[in-house]
């Protein structure tokens, strides 16, 4: 015969029915009746007593039956749950453990139930766990209370609790239920970010961080040193008021819009202090970005430079009276050989005749040949005085060198030089922010130191190429007769020069030029096999190629 087994709730329902089942019996053979109505009495309430147990015994059933379901869902619910939950009795000991607590405290169930509160909390907190047990039991929960415990095996952990008294029917206190969760990993972070903070508040230099629109989300003291506000004066405001009216527009397209781009950008910019003093700044910037490298907003490192540009002022004062000093010099030589040239002239128009006035038109020659060297003289010196740029533009680098090379091939062919123009230079791919102007005359003053280093002919090469994400370079390079490696690093000497009718100041006006758009020179050479320079420039932001300028429609050429 087939079994079917019973559930708790089948041997509740069960149990009820044979109990009451007997009970009934034993109220009817039991009790004796003098008279036949209390007999028949006795009967019919027997009978209504069955009816009754018939009726009420499968709604216990479904009750009991709905009860389980419900039981078993918590439980599978408790023990699911990543966090600790334990129960017990109003004097504090554990009557129930699940699997999170195992892992978390280190016991397994069966080690803790029957132990008491103390358990939840380190030696040094077991004083307040009867202050603790006496809010349960008068019905008050302790919510969130942080503490640091040590488990099972040594270890420790940053715990949060929340004990909650459970309320009988009549609201009598007949347990507690206590929830645990492991807060080790937001305490650290929470540890470290105190430290960076004060880290950075105690750094002398102005340390400000804000959204994506610019307004002021952290200050630290520097800044406060720096600027003359305080933190609850800036917070909340926008950045622009560190900066003068006239630079607002600067601060948008010079500042903010590079950041942006770019994800960091280091700048020197005009400041204001809240006694309306002006300064000079120097600026690092970097974005801010969530878990997943969204930009959430902006930081930046202050420091002032006012000093160092007094300084760099009075040095370039001081370089400027060596540079006049030089250019008497330079200047004495030729104005000594026009005022003999003018005497000569003078004594041979005193007697006109033919070959006096070929000899004066000779002279006259020599003349404009001085006054020309001259000329040339103060046009280095004014371009070496001023290296900076004052209409920067984005600049196709590769079509300045090609115009360069198509601007000196006929000359340097005479000479036995051959020209020729490498690299690739398609449209925005060698976009660079500066001068046009002086970028052409960098790249002609190469070409000029070049030939004549090339008396006897030879090959100029002009090579423009990209050599990572953020920068071009240049390479000039011709088969002269080379540098002599002691003479290398005074090749960017103002007025040093090895030729006779040298400025000296070609190669210092290159260097100060690329150095003033943000890039560099390099110089290798060989005596009796030539001379490379290198010039590496940033590339523009962005790179972006309606606004670039190009010195020519053509597309990409090339010259040999």
């Amino acid at each position: 015969m087939r079994r079917f087994p019973l559930d708790s709730a089948g041997r509740v329902t069960w149990t009820y029915v044979i109990l009451g089942g007997l009970w009934l019996f034993a109220a009817e053979r039991g009790v004796v009746r003098y008279t036949q109505n209390v007999r028949t009495l006795t009967r019919l309430d027997t009978y209504s007593g069955w009816i009754l147990v018939a009726i009420t015994a499968p709604m216990l059933y479904f009750e009991r039956r709905r009860s389980d379901r419900r039981s078993r869902r918590l439980y599978a619910i408790v023990s699911a749950s990543d966090d600790a939950i334990l129960g017990g009795t109003p004097a504090g000991v554990l009557t129930s453990w699940n699997r999170a607590a195992e892992r978390l405290y280190g016991y397994k169930s069966q080690e803790a139930l029957g132990r008491t509160l103390h358990l939840l909390f380190p030696r040094n907190e077991h004083d307040a766990v009867g202050p603790i047990l006496k809010r349960i039991q008068g019905g008050e929960s302790i919510r969130y209370h942080e503490t640091l415990h040590v488990r099972r095996d040594g270890t420790t952990a940053w715990l949060s609790l929340t004990i909650s008294p459970i309320h009988d029917a009549g609201q009598k206190v007949i347990g507690f239920s206590a929830t645990a969760r492991d807060i080790t990993h937001r305490k650290q972070t929470e540890d470290a970010l105190r430290v960076q903070a004060q880290i950075i508040d105690q750094i002398h230099d102005a340390v400000v961080s804000t959204d994506l629109e610019g307004y002021i989300t952290s200050w630290n003291r520097g800044a406060g040193k720096l600027f003359g506000y305080t933190a609850e004066e800036m917070l909340g405001g926008h950045v622009r008021r560190l900066y003068p009216d006239d630079q607002h527009g600067f601060l948008q397209d010079e500042v903010i819009a590079p950041l942006k781009g770019k994800g960091e950008h280091e700048v020197e910019v005009r400041m204001r202090r809240q006694s309306g003093e002006e300064f000079y700044a120097s600026i690092s910037l970097s974005l801010l970005r969530n878990d997943q490298g969204v930009p959430t907003g902006m930081i930046g490192y202050s420091m002032d430079i006012t000093e160092r540009k007094r300084a760099e002022k009075a040095m370039r004062m001081a370089e400027v009276g060596k540079l006049a000093s030089g250019l008497v010099h330079e200047v004495r030589n030729p104005l000594n050989a026009m005022r003999m040239q003018i005497a000569v002239i003078r004594n041979k128009l005193k007697r006109p005749d033919a070959d006096n006035l070929r000899l004066t038109i000779t002279q006259l020659e020599r003349l404009e040949h001085e006054v020309l060297r001259v000329e040339r003289l103060a046009s280095d010196f004014l371009t070496y005085g001023r290296p900076g740029s004052e209409k920067s533009e984005n600049v196709d680098l590769y079509c300045v060198a090609a115009d360069v090379v198509e601007f000196i091939k006929p000359e340097f062919e005479q000479t036995g030089v051959r020209v020729k123009l490498e690299g690739h230079g398609g449209p925005g791919q060698l976009v660079v922010r500066v001068d046009r102007d002086k970028l052409r005359q960098v790249l002609l003053n190469l070409a000029e130191n070049a030939r004549q280093a090339m008396a006897e002919g030879g090959h100029f090469t002009l090579r423009c190429e990209r050599t990572s994400d953020h920068e071009v370079r240049i390479t000039a390079s011709d088969t002269g007769c080379g540098i002599p490696e002691q003479r290398i690093p005074l090749a960017f000497e103002a007025f040093y020069s090895t030729k006779d009718e040298g400025s000296g100041l070609g190669l210092p006006i290159v260097k100060e030029t690329v150095e003033a758009a943000g890039g560099r020179v390099r110089v290798e050479s060989e005596v009796g096999r030539g001379t490379s320079f290198e010039i590496y420039l940033p590339l523009a932001d962005g790179g972006a190629v309606g606004s670039v300028t190009r010195g020519m429609e053509s597309e990409e050429r090339s010259s040999t």
